[in-house]
């Protein structure tokens, strides 16, 4: 099924037609009949796919988990208990689009993404009520919310990642592109070879620094760090759940044990007279390692330091 179909309005049917639908999928393995069972019931993956912007995921991305969903809980819905596919799908639906934030994002407590979420909406009706854009001050004194707690919020809320298939949103007065972010960044390029030479020779000095400090790490949290990071010879990485079942540990271990990880790199890098704020440790280490990673494949230049 396309996503674009988000954009469609949808109705809805009766409850007699959801039960009809899958007594013939059930019966009679009609493939047809599961179709239009998810389709007539689209309506509700839209219903819950709004509820989950704001979450660093793009809207599209969640009505497409959404969707997948909606077919798994199409093929196990029970239509001799009389209820709508809706009420049972709800469920799935959900599942299905955290499932997909938590693998997309940097993992933050549900606590602060539902605070967030709050005074998103909150600077919303403020803007919409006042015609032009709420202060801190503004949206504190509406939701109860202290003025530091929401800054602490913004700040923790900016870990997201975002993709560079990502569209740019144009404002209306613009005309509607369909540019990605990775369009529209600037290619890395140099004008001579010294610039190049000096760019490897100060890359390889802090890299050096950087792996000394990670090599001072205990042994499994180095592996566990450089496999997430890709920190090897072909710059592989892993994900998260590849890298819990290679420990057989939690998801969530693992994410503490790279939370640790940074900390500790970053006192490390401290002391070596680098300057970085700390909740820009993540950022500042991936664009040293994406260098090093196009140093090597666009120029040839061997990394020795990472093998």
């Amino acid at each position: 099924m396309e996503v674009i179909m988000i954009n469609k309005k949808f109705k809805k049917f009766p409850k007699e037609k959801d039960l009809e639908l899958s007594r013939r999928f059930k019966e009679k393995n009609d493939k047809y009949a599961l179709n239009q069972l998810v389709e007539i019931n689209m309506w509700t993956v839209k219903k819950e796919a709004y509820k989950f912007t704001n979450r660093g995921v793009e809207l599209y991305d969640l009505f497409q988990a959404g969707v997948i969903g909606l077919i798994i809980a199409a093929k196990k819905f029970d239509h001799t208990r009389g209820c709508r596919l809706s009420t049972y799908a709800g469920f799935w639906i959900k599942a299905y689009i955290v499932k997909e934030i938590k693998k997309r994002n940097i993992h933050i407590p549900s606590h602060i993404q539902e605070d967030f979420s709050n005074i998103c909406k909150t600077k919303d009706f403020l803007e919409k009520k006042l015609e032009r854009e709420a202060s801190l001050h503004e949206i504190s004194d509406e939701t109860g919310v202290s003025v530091e707690k929401i800054e602490f919020i913004y700040k923790k809320m900016n870990l997201y990642c975002t993709s560079l298939d990502a569209p740019i949103k144009y404002k209306k007065s613009e005309s509607s592109g369909s540019k990605s972010k990775s369009e529209v960044i600037g290619d890395i390029s140099f004008s001579s070879v010294d610039q190049l030479l000096v760019l490897k020779e100060e890359l390889s000095k802090t890299m050096k620094i950087i792996l000394n400090a990670i090599n001072q790490f205990p042994k499994e949290n180095k592996n566990i760090f450089c496999k997430c990071l890709g920190l090897n010879e072909n710059f592989q990485y892993e994900s998260i759940e590849e890298i819990a079942t290679e420990f057989s540990c939690s998801e969530s271990n693992i994410r503490q044990h790279i939370k640790r990880s940074f900390n500790n790199l970053y006192f490390k890098l401290k002391k070596n007279g680098y300057e970085i704020q700390k909740d820009r440790i993540e950022a500042w280490l991936a664009e040293k390692i994406y260098l090093c990673y196009w140093l090597q494949e666009t120029t040839g230049a061997n990394f020795s330091i990472l093998k």
